[in-house]
Order: C-alpha cells, then structure tokens, then sequence
C-alpha cells in the first residue's frame, strides 16, 4: 500500500504552465531577437538557480510541512510509502533550460534531423509511431502488461497475485 502525491504528470504540468506564464510576460517586447536573448538568458538562470537553490535552502532554513518537503525536494519520511514520487525541484529547472535550448536550437522550428529515405522510414515506422503517440502509450502500457500478467496467472503459466 501505498499513495501518489506528485509524480511525472505533475512536475510537467506545472513545468509547462511556468514556461507559459514566463513566455507570456516575456512576448510584450518588440523586438523578436531581442526578446529571445533575453527569454534565453531568463530561462537559463532561472532554471539553472531551481536546480541547484533548493537544495541550499531547504539544507540550510529546511521546511516543517511534509507535504511541501514531497512536492518541492522529494523528501518525506522513511515510515512514509509513495508509490511515486518526482519533485518540482531540480525538475523545473531542468525543464526551463531545456525550453531554453529549444528557443536556440529550434528557432527556425525545423527538425534538426534530416528526412529519412524511404527505406530507412518504414524501418523507423514504429518507433515514430510510438513517438507521436508517447502519452498514449505511457497511459495504456500499465493497464495492458496488469491484463497480460493477468491472464497468464489464470491460464497457469504465472503464479496468481
């Protein structure tokens, strides 16, 4: 037995909204080329402090909620079970810097990848596939490897659980 507090899903979601709201306030400037140096250089700090603050912070001041220690360090106590478990820090960090280099090597948005031939496509077909369709798999692999796993423990292959 065990809970989820704040897993994956979480940290992208508010990740994905802080990218957001940044970029927003960020697009009021005239100048495109200047507003991306300067939205670079933001991300770049911002997600570079995130990263490496929180660990400062909270090692030094510490936090008496269990439940901010789980969201923002991933740190909870040993008689507690998460099932799952990522914090929003060093992640968002990570994401904005991330977001920051995307601004640099995507600015024309163009793959940086060359078109594969024909034959090397179909080769690559699936993988593209799965690719395109990441959350779908990510939703759907759990419940379909359970029903297998299932199925086998009923028809005697596996031990049941």
């Amino acid at each position: 037995q065990g809970v989820v507090v704040f897993n994956v899903f979480h940290v992208l979601a508010i990740s994905i909204i802080v990218y957001a709201l940044l970029e927003k306030i960020y697009q009021r400037k005239k100048t495109m080329e200047t507003y991306r140096f300067k939205f670079f250089l933001l991300l770049t700090i911002l997600g570079t402090a995130l990263i490496f603050l929180p660990g400062i912070l909270q090692g030094k001041f510490g936090l008496k909620s269990t439940v901010l220690n789980i969201i923002f360090f991933a740190e909870y106590p040993a008689d507690m079970k998460l099932l799952d478990n990522m914090a929003l820090f060093p992640w968002l960090g990570f994401f904005l810097i991330g977001a920051a280099f995307g601004l640099v090597l995507y600015r024309r948005r163009n793959s940086l990848l060359p078109e594969p031939g024909p034959r090397l496509g179909k080769v690559l077909a699936p993988l593209t596939f799965f690719g395109r369709n990441a959350l779908w798999v990510y939703l759907l692999h759990q419940p379909i490897i359970l029903a297998l796993l299932w199925l086998l423990a009923q028809i005697g292959i596996l031990p049941k659980f």
